[in-house]
């Protein structure tokens, strides 16, 4: 597992996910009851979440075979699928969910996405605020993590030198003459003199959004045009190697 150091902190790219000073894991957009969506309901019920923390217990093996134990999980938002209500599922899986976090860690942290509008009632049920964003401070340097919807200018101000964002659900496409391929990817990069973390989404059933197709939605808080800059990170989970394949605009 490599890592890298950023004014003193030590930052590694996991398996669509990131972890802080062996400490804090920080995850992308889960969107529970996704799978619901098909044709309003279930099709494979219980699969998703299935996956999810078949994909988290594999992170925490890995981890503690390092002698890494996870005191503080970061949710970046969009933890269930439905804007507008709670299905069953949704109020089932999320609890689950959260109680198997809980379990891993000492501290669950959740940031508000642009899908949690009605996200609170669970999150009461397990004693977890619903927060905005949230700032922490390592070796002198304060970190904010956002959604990615919106933009706080609390995450601005100079002491904050590093900015993580979900919601872009960022991807490429690798292709050769036989076959093209969608990965997910992180995107690294620097904006407002801040050094800058876009996770991909966390589900397997929620794959991504081509980073490399120009857009002019202001749907993300940093523009298109300075995410052509951002360096594209591949991770392999088999080998548990990051792979930077240079910048977005090179993809074009």
């Amino acid at each position: 597992m490599k890592s890298k150091k950023t004014n003193n902190i030590k930052i590694q790219y996991l398996h669509d996910c990131i972890l802080i000073q062996n400490q804090i894991l920080v995850i992308g957009d889960i969107h529970i009851g996704y799978d619901e969506h098909f044709d309003g309901r279930a099709i494979f019920p219980g699969m998703q979440l299935d996956e999810i923390i078949d994909k988290l217990n594999g992170i925490f093996s890995y981890l503690k075979s390092r002698d890494i134990l996870i005191k503080k999980i970061i949710l970046l938002g969009d933890v269930k699928h439905d804007f507008g209500q709670i299905s069953d599922i949704e109020w089932r899986e999320t609890l689950q969910f959260l109680d198997f976090l809980k379990k891993n860690s000492e501290e669950v942290v959740v940031i508000r996405g642009n899908h949690d509008t009605i996200l609170e009632p669970i999150l009461y049920k397990r004693d977890i605020k619903l927060r905005d964003f949230y700032k922490l401070k390592i070796n002198g340097k304060n970190i904010c993590f956002l959604h990615g919807n919106k933009l706080f200018k609390q995450c601005l101000d100079k002491q904050t030198a590093y900015l993580f964002f979900g919601h872009l659900h960022p991807a490429i496409v690798l292709e050769d003459p036989y076959k093209s391929e969608k990965f997910k990817c992180f995107l690294e990069g620097t904006w407002k003199n801040k050094q800058v973390f876009v996770l991909p989404s966390f589900s397997s059933w929620s794959y991504g959004y081509e980073i490399t197709e120009p857009n002019d939605r202001k749907f993300f808080v940093i523009d298109h045009k300075t995410l052509l800059s951002f360096n594209v990170i591949l991770y392999d989970s088999r080998e548990q190697i990051p792979y930077n394949f240079g910048k977005v605009k090179n993809f074009r």
